[in-house]
């Protein structure tokens, strides 16, 4: 049996805050439950100008269905950067989960330097 499917996004890190206009790092883990599963990736997918959604798929792929128990990880940084102030909410899916929920606040640089 061979299937695309998606997988466990485990854990997000975004930070709090950042100023329009500036590259900034998302980290993003995931995982699928055997060592059936390879060709893992996470995707960062925007749904509109302020709400991103994360997931992750990958392929299972077993003759006989006997898999070892080895939770296969992937990992990745995406590089994101806010055009407009104010808050950008990030939603990670997993099957059968609970959403892992974050935001970020974008700043106006005028804001910050009190100009």
């Amino acid at each position: 049996m061979k299937y695309d499917g998606w997988i466990y996004t485990d854990q997000i890190s975004i930070p709090d805050t950042a100023i329009v206009g500036d590259s900034i790092s998302l980290y993003v883990k995931g995982g699928a439950p055997n060592s059936c599963w390879y060709n893992l990736v996470l995707n960062l997918t925007k749904q509109s100008d302020t709400l991103y959604y994360i997931a992750g798929t990958g392929t299972y792929e077993s003759t006989d269905g006997l898999c070892a128990e080895i939770y296969q990880v992937v990992d990745t940084n995406f590089i994101f950067k806010p055009l407009n102030a104010g808050k950008y909410m990030f939603i990670a899916k997993s099957p059968g989960q609970p959403d892992i929920k974050d935001s970020l606040i974008a700043i106006s640089a005028k804001g910050v330097n009190g100009r």
